[in-house]
């Protein structure tokens, strides 16, 4: 109570003044050594984790009471320094990272070992920048606290600094020192690089889409008088062919039955692009050079045909554009009548194809046991005058159409019987002429699906004679009119058949077979001559050859063969072949790259260089400090201190040095003063003269 009444407040409070601290502490020294006659017992020996006792304390093996220079360096320190060296350097990796998807930049990812490398190592930048970031600079927070106290700083600063080797250090200790300084801030926003610059090590490198843009060729069936010699060995030029028959009426039944959607479609139930008819499309919207597009809904009725055209040599993969030339047949029918069908009348309108029989095998054919719900015909004979189907093929000038059979359209004539509210069955004529249209039309296919983008007049074929076409030549023209009506199969009397189920606008021709023939009076001129259309152009670009149009083409090889002539497509193992038109199509093959966002490489460069330059601060700083590394350890608290009783010396030993030599030396914080009201809280050495501590006890 004497000594507690020596210490005087200073402007009221419970601090003491230095000078009072300091005496204070030379009593307590004196005190202790007089007592040294009555010092209690050595304490047990378990207190210890070995045979170290306070006695002991006065003889450590490996202290030093001798003065020694700072700064010697053993063998430990100097494999540590190594160490730190190595840390320092690591953000060096991350810059190089940071060039390496740089390089990679456009580069493709397929088949590219480098870049795949970078990937892993890309991989682990989340985990390893943040663990490497901390060590660096958390260490060199420390050196540069080290360095600071030696050169003489504020106490607040020294604090921030060692408690700021985690980023929650440095926000904590600001907020228990209350006081946010510069320093503090800025060490919060170098903490903050931490994370940062682990996600920039994974985002840095994306990946994108490049194309290889290059040119091909691709073979499409010649239609029209596009190709002689495809025009002559079609179905119904080139013989009696069972097999190919077959396919084409089965590919022809296929087309009528396919769903309204499909009808609907750019492309055919196969895939093969459809074309439309030019007259159906808006040409006020013409671009450059006179093309037209096409673009959104179409109805079934805008294409010239069921079936697309089958083209040979596209991508399965990657933008490929290209154009193509095509012909079709176009049709006008302005008139129709009504004849009973056992008047004359009718049968004399008969031409080439039911003419010679006088009618009896139109519609009942008791030879071939078959019966059909309609009849084409026509009257324009051109065998006497062979020039009409040579001049189909050749373009044509003012002085070679002084041929007066070379300006006539090509007539047909539609029949179909009329059996309802009638006393007698009637006979429903249409007579139409034929004309031919050729077109020009860019396709755009997309990972090999075509389809018509837009369409011109054929610029190639623009002085073709438009009154010729494939019917002019007259086996082309007996067949096709003889195998059409029953090329759904023959019927019994009085049904319609699917041709005529579709001219009538049936979404489904063989849905529904009525017990008498449909009403083919309603249907306007247009959409009639529009449907029929249809069905002479699918029928016979489907006689061409049926093969093609599966969607099983060959590749560009096997129509090299044909177009050097080393290969005829009759005679050929190779299905689908035909002799073919070659079109340059500019293809875009994408393919994967690496991209580099040059965002997130900025925060990874700027974050590693950052680092880098910390840890190399912190290296220059700890060669430059001369100071023992007392900070940041619990043996910095045996320095000085009169409750250790250590032996004289060892102030140049760093805290880690001593640590390994007091490192079994049992010690506690608790009461030195422990029979006395007031108690001193200390850390001393564990010993039965330091008591715990107690909540109801006051301290000073």
């Amino acid at each position: 109570m004497e000594r507690l009444s020596t210490h005087r407040p200073i402007n009221g409070n419970n601090e003491f003044t230095r000078h009072d601290h300091r005496t204070q502490s030379r009593e307590d020294a004196q005190d202790f050594h007089q007592r040294t006659d009555s010092r209690p017992p050595l304490p047990p020996k378990e207190l210890f984790d070995s045979s170290l006792s306070v006695a002991s304390t006065t003889s450590i093996e490996g202290w030093s009471s001798e003065p020694f220079q700072l700064k010697k360096r053993s063998p430990f320190e100097v494999l540590f320094t190594i160490g730190d060296i190595f840390m320092a350097l690591v953000p060096v990796t991350f810059i190089v990272l940071g060039f390496c998807v740089l390089k990679l930049h456009n580069q493709q990812k397929e088949g590219n070992r480098f870049g795949r490398n970078i990937e892993q190592a890309m991989e682990l930048g989340p985990t390893i920048f943040p663990v490497i970031f901390a060590a660096v600079a958390g260490r060199t927070m420390k050196i540069i606290a080290r360095f600071c106290a030696e050169k003489g700083s504020r106490l607040g600063t020294l604090e921030l600094l060692m408690a700021s080797q985690t980023v929650w250090g440095t926000f904590e200790s600001q907020v228990l020192l209350k006081n946010f300084s510069i320093v503090g801030v800025n060490l919060l926003f170098l903490w903050a690089l931490s994370p940062l610059g682990g996600q920039a090590s994974l985002r840095t490198l994306e990946y994108g889409t490049s194309n290889l843009v290059n040119s091909t060729s691709v073979a499409y069936m010649p239609t029209g008088g596009m190709n002689f010699t495809q025009a002559n060995r079609g179905i119904f030029t080139s013989g009696d062919q069972a097999t190919r028959r077959a396919a084409m009426n089965s590919l022809y039944s296929a087309a009528l039955l396919a769903p309204v959607h499909v009808k609907e479609a750019y492309q055919d139930t196969w895939g093969n692009p459809k074309i439309p008819f030019l007259g159906r499309i808006n040409n006020t919207e013409a671009q450059a050079e006179g093309w037209i597009p096409i673009e959104g809904n179409r109805s079934s009725d805008d294409f010239v045909s069921l079936v697309g055209l089958p083209i040979a040599g596209v991508p399965p993969s990657g933008i490929a554009n290209f154009s193509i030339d095509y012909a079709y047949m176009t049709l006008d029918c302005p008139t129709q009548v009504y004849t009973q069908k056992s008047s004359p009348s009718w049968r004399q309108q008969l031409g080439l194809v039911w003419g010679p029989t006088n009618g009896s095998n139109t519609f009942n054919n008791d030879q071939k046991g078959t019966y059909a719900s309609f009849f084409l015909d026509s009257r324009l004979d051109s065998s006497g005058s062979p020039g009409r189907y040579d001049a189909l093929f050749v373009d044509q000038n003012s002085s070679s159409l002084t041929d007066p059979t070379l300006l006539v359209p090509r007539d047909i004539l539609f029949g179909t019987e009329v059996m309802w509210d009638v006393p007698e069955t009637l006979v429903f004529l249409r007579n139409c002429t034929a004309t031919q249209q050729y077109v020009e039309s860019m396709i755009h296919c997309n990972d090999g699906n075509c389809r018509v983008r837009k369409q011109r007049p054929s610029r190639r074929f623009e002085n073709r004679n438009p009154k010729l076409t494939p019917l002019d030549l007259p086996t082309t023209l007996y067949n096709l009119f003889q195998e059409l009506p029953l090329a759904t199969g023959s019927l019994q009397t009085g049904d319609s058949a699917a041709t005529e189920m579709f001219i009538n606008g049936s979404a489904d021709p063989f849905a529904i077979q009525l017990r008498q023939p449909l009403n083919m009076t309603n249907i306007p001129n247009e959409l009639f001559a529009t449907r029929l259309g249809q069905v002479l152009n699918t029928y016979y670009q489907l006689s061409l050859e049926p093969s093609s149009f599966g969607g099983n083409l060959p590749g560009m090889d096997a129509f090299d063969q044909i177009i050097n002539e080393r290969a005829d497509p009759l005679n050929s193992d190779i299905p689908g072949l035909f002799y073919p038109r070659t079109s340059n199509a500019t293809t875009a093959i994408p393919f994967e790259t690496y991209k580099c966002n040059y965002l997130w490489l900025a925060l990874l460069e700027t974050s590693s260089i950052i680092l880098l330059a910390v840890g190399a601060a912190g290296m220059v700083l700890k060669c430059s400090s001369k100071a023992p590394d007392m900070m940041g350890y619990v043996a910095s608290m045996t320095y000085d201190n009169p409750n250790l009783a250590l032996p004289p010396g060892g102030a140049g030993l760093s805290a880690t040095e001593r640590a390994q030599l007091l490192r079994k030396l049992r010690v506690r914080i608790g009461d030195v003063r422990v029979g006395e009201p007031v108690g001193h809280v200390a850390f001393a050495l564990d010993n039965r003269t330091v008591g715990e501590l107690h909540r109801s006890k006051g301290y000073a």
